[in-house]
């Protein structure tokens, strides 16, 4: 967690608008020194404050994530398809889950593939942490693509970030 206190539910100490920014700005700035240009945001453990949100939508245009919709974690909101949230964000749902490194097997993800299809027109979208086996994510991939989904380019939605006079 980078702008949230899982331990006591709540944003972390010293959370501003001058925090947000300044974290935001850094993040933005250590990519483009390696050489990446990111074209959308998405919070670390899907978890930030109101606060955090609305500074978020200065630099990201889009993110790829879940919201809380109050300050507390068990507050997530689970979208079948993007949306536009209180602050004119573009919000590209994760909808599915992710696999867990406790349980690194794919079926809980492609269980909720298989739930999300009763919405028309619905996105089914995902986590995969890096660090697990690339096989299963390449099963993950496969089983989604069976139950009729289509994977989308990312950059195909209206991405756009600003920051230190730059826009990406």
């Amino acid at each position: 967690y980078e702008f949230w206190d899982d331990l006591s539910d709540r944003p972390v100490r010293g959370d501003s608008e001058a925090f947000a920014a300044h974290r935001f700005k850094e993040a933005i700035r250590e990519s483009m020194n390696i050489g990446l240009h990111p074209v959308c945001w998405e919070t670390p453990h899907y978890a930030a404050s109101q606060t955090d949100y609305r500074v978020m939508h200065r630099f990201f245009e889009t993110v790829f994530e879940r919201r809380i919709a109050a300050n507390t974690l068990n507050a997530d909101q689970l979208f079948p398809y993007p949306v536009v949230d209180l602050y004119g964000q573009h919000v590209i749902p994760e909808d599915l889950g992710y696999i867990p490194i406790d349980d690194p097997r794919p079926a809980q993800v492609l269980e909720a593939a298989d739930a999300a299809r009763v919405v028309r027109d619905g996105y089914a979208s995902f986590f995969f942490h890096p660090f697990l086996k690339p096989e299963l994510l390449d099963e993950l991939i496969t089983g989604i693509k069976k139950r009729g989904y289509r994977f989308t380019d990312i950059r195909s939605f209206p991405n756009e970030v600003r920051s230190g006079g730059r826009l990406i």
